[in-house]
C-alpha cells in the first residue's frame, strides 16, 4: 500500500474502534498482550483461538506501523524482520523477550512489542 493507502486504513482501524473505546481498551500494557498471546490456536487444549489471532494481529500491526513510519520519512526503521518469519513466530519471540523481563509488563503493548521485535531482529542501516 502507498503512504496515503495506509493512513486511510489506519484512520478507518481508529474509527471502527473508537466507538468501543470507552468500553473495552485491548492491549494497554504488556500484560493485557501476554495474556492474548499466551492464548492457544484451534486444535489445542483450552483453546482460545480469538485471543490467539487477537495477538498475532496487533503484532503483525505493530511491525506494519514500524514499517509505514519509516516509509513516510518520520522516524527510522526499529526492526527487520526476516521475510521468512510467520505471525506464529513473532508471537513466540514477542512471549520469549516479554518472560525474561516480567519487570516491563507494565510498559505499553505496543512499545514492548516493538523493542522485542527490534532486539531480536535489529534493524541495520547500509
Amino acid at each position: 500500500l502507498s503512504a496515503a493507502g495506509w493512513l486511510v486504513f489506519l484512520v478507518s482501524m481508529l474509527a471502527a474502534t473508537a466507538s468501543t473505546a470507552a468500553q473495552t481498551t485491548y492491549f494497554k500494557v504488556g500484560d493485557d498482550l501476554k495474556a492474548s498471546c499466551q492464548a492457544t490456536a484451534a486444535g489445542e487444549q483450552n483453546a482460545s483461538t480469538a485471543e490467539y489471532l487477537l495477538c498475532l494481529g496487533y503484532l503483525q500491526a505493530v511491525v506494519a506501523t514500524d514499517a509505514t513510519f519509516a516509509e513516510w520519512g518520520n522516524v527510522s526503521r526499529q526492526a527487520c524482520i526476516p521475510p521468512e518469519i510467520t505471525s506464529s513466530q513473532l508471537r513466540l519471540a514477542f512471549l520469549d523477550w516479554l518472560n525474561e523481563r516480567p519487570d516491563y509488563l507494565r510498559f505499553s503493548a505496543a512499545s514492548l512489542a516493538l523493542t522485542a521485535f527490534s532486539e531480536s531482529w535489529p534493524y541495520k542501516k547500509e
